[in-house]
Parts: C-alpha cells; sequence; structure tokens
C-alpha cells in the first residue's frame, strides 16, 4: 500500500511541475529588408546522392581495400564544376560496425 502512495505522489508532483516549464519569449517578426539580407548569404543547397564509380554498393564505398580517394576528388570536381555544393553519401551500420 505505502508503494502505491509513493507513486501516486510522485506522479503529482511530477504532473504538478512539470506544465510550470517556461517558454520562451517569440523574436518579434524579421523585416521584409533583414530576411532579403539572411537569403542573400546563404545559398541554394543543390546536389545529390553519390557513390563513386569504383564502388559497386554502400559497403564497397568505405572499405579499405577499395576506397578510392583520388577518384573520389576528381569526381566531386566534377560535380562542383556544374554547380552542386552538397553530396550525399549513405553510411551502412555493416560498414559502421567494422
Amino acid at each position: 500500500m505505502l508503494k502505491y502512495l509513493w507513486i501516486g505522489l510522485a506522479i503529482t508532483l511530477g504532473l504538478a511541475t512539470g506544465g510550470q516549464a517556461k517558454s520562451q519569449p517569440h523574436a518579434e517578426r524579421w523585416t521584409e529588408k533583414a530576411a532579403n539580407e539572411w537569403y542573400v548569404k546563404h545559398p541554394w543547397l543543390v546536389g545529390s546522392n553519390y557513390t563513386p564509380a569504383s564502388a559497386i554498393n554502400e559497403l564497397e564505398m568505405w572499405q579499405a581495400d577499395t576506397f578510392d580517394g583520388a577518384g573520389i576528388d576528381k569526381e566531386l570536381s566534377w560535380a562542383e564544376s556544374i554547380g552542386l555544393n552538397t553530396m550525399r553519401v549513405f553510411l551502412h551500420d555493416l560498414t559502421w560496425q567494422q
């Protein structure tokens, strides 16, 4: 019985204090000028998913025996030359475990 009393007390205290979290005041809305200045400083992210031509899957891309740093640099420079500024690679959990 005492156990249930403590559990009830803990729940009551949790509910009583949990709702008293202070919310952050909202910042005022940016002016149109401030929004445009921010926007000019941040280019669009343009890119694609990437797997090197020398790798047949996500695992082979990262393995020491088949990792081709020079080839990756060459392919990423090609991507940059056509205006891509971001590339996404897949890190397989099996590679992470190795």
